[in-house]
């Protein structure tokens, strides 16, 4: 037990997970500053548009998905693979994250009532902790590295 906490302790302190870190802030800054233009615009009583809590938080992981990808290539992982290999494992990871992400956000905002900004960021939270391992692992793997118990 204490050497798979000391794993985790050295992987949660690497360079790597820095920079993804680092990249996953920024994205996730672009997806919830976007979230909450929306979400606002949305809700004025001068705009004509009924838009359901789903469509502006759509929207907004769409873009914060855009820079995650791009950081996260050339940033955390240095990758300089087959863009479209990559980018179809990275859309494929994003897509399930996208669809537990949404069911845990409407079930923090529907069912325990918090608001959708503070549901946002614990949901993300969770997200880049298993996100960092498929990205690792699947998505950015590098298959010149052997990973040793």
């Amino acid at each position: 037990m204490n050497s798979i906490v000391q794993k985790l302790i050295k992987t949660f302190t690497s360079d790597q997970f820095k920079k993804y870190f680092i990249s996953g802030i920024t994205a996730f800054g672009t997806d919830y500053i976007i979230l909450n233009i929306l979400t606002a615009a949305t809700n004025d009583s001068h705009i004509k548009i009924i838009v359901n809590l789903s469509v502006p938080n759509l929207i907004s992981t769409f873009f914060g998905m855009i820079v995650s990808y791009i950081l996260n290539r050339l940033y955390a992982f240095k990758s300089n693979k087959d863009v479209v290999k990559e980018g179809s494992k990275f859309i494929l990871v994003v897509s399930i994250n996208y669809i537990v992400s949404n069911i845990l956000f409407g079930f923090m905002v529907y069912n325990i009532k918090i608001i959708a900004p503070i549901a946002k960021i614990f949901v993300v939270g969770l997200q880049m902790l298993w996100t960092y391992f498929l990205y690792k692992f699947f998505v950015f793997k590098d298959p010149t590295i052997i990973v040793s118990d």
